[in-house]
């Protein structure tokens, strides 16, 4: 399977310049726990739930803070046409949860991996599930 089969295609995005705020809020609206970060159309970071909640805790205004301060710059990303076995991978390797597919910088969906930690594989490992929603 690859991951143009499974991305979610529609998702906000935020822009570096965007608030906190308004980027929670975009969260919120599109249902997603992460937003790819676009300057001029091109993928230049990835902004998690995680991030808006350290935004929140470190800030005494967080809502006016920048997507840019927060956001993890130069994010893991993966073509379209990648294979779900490699990206899960790549995940696993980079430690994440949220995967931008990218194609020539442009941002085309995300991946989410959901790790259900009630079914253990037999390396006594959790079994990864993707989810198509973010």
């Amino acid at each position: 399977m690859r991951l143009r089969d499974l991305m979610t295609r529609e998702l906000p995005s935020a822009a570096p310049d965007d608030t906190i705020g308004e980027a929670a809020r975009k969260m919120v609206a599109g249902d997603v726990k992460a937003l790819p970060v676009c300057a001029e159309g091109r993928l230049v970071g990835i902004l998690t739930d995680w991030d808006v909640t350290r935004a929140v805790a470190a800030s005494p205004s967080p809502t006016a803070e920048p997507v840019a301060r927060w956001m993890s710059e130069q994010p893991i990303a993966a073509p379209p046409d990648a294979l779900l076995t490699d990206a899960s991978e790549l995940m696993a390797q980079y430690q994440i949860h949220h995967l931008p597919v990218v194609r020539d910088g442009v941002v085309e969906g995300m991946v989410h991996l959901d790790v259900d930690w009630n079914r253990l594989g037999e390396a006594g490992m959790p079994a990864p599930s993707f989810q198509s929603r973010i």
